[in-house]
């Protein structure tokens, strides 16, 4: 518990052997995950990871997306991953 603090979150899993493993990792977790399955970077595990990704927080919907086109041009440009964390997503970008 102390490893983690307060707003740490611990996962228990179980083991194929008897040995006891602490794996503490740094990061972020969120309570809802990814909108489609398509979205995970690891599909063994169905979990997203990324390094030092750009982060765009928005609160609102995304619908369209020629609206986001410079903003994805750009970011690709910087060869890091990019991470929306938004209220919703639909229509068109769920097939990108």
């Amino acid at each position: 518990m102390k490893q983690v603090g307060q707003e740490g979150v611990i996962t228990v899993e179980d083991s194929k052997n008897f040995n006891f493993e602490v794996e503490v990792v740094k990061g972020m977790r969120f309570d809802r995950g990814y909108i489609s399955p398509y979205f995970a970077t690891n599909r063994e595990k169905m979990i997203t990871e990324f390094e030092n990704p750009h982060i765009l927080l928005l609160d609102q919907k995304l619908s369209a997306l020629a609206p986001m086109i410079p903003l994805l041009e750009a970011v690709v440009q910087t060869g890091k991953p990019l991470v929306i964390i938004a209220d919703d997503v639909e229509g068109e970008l769920l097939l990108h």
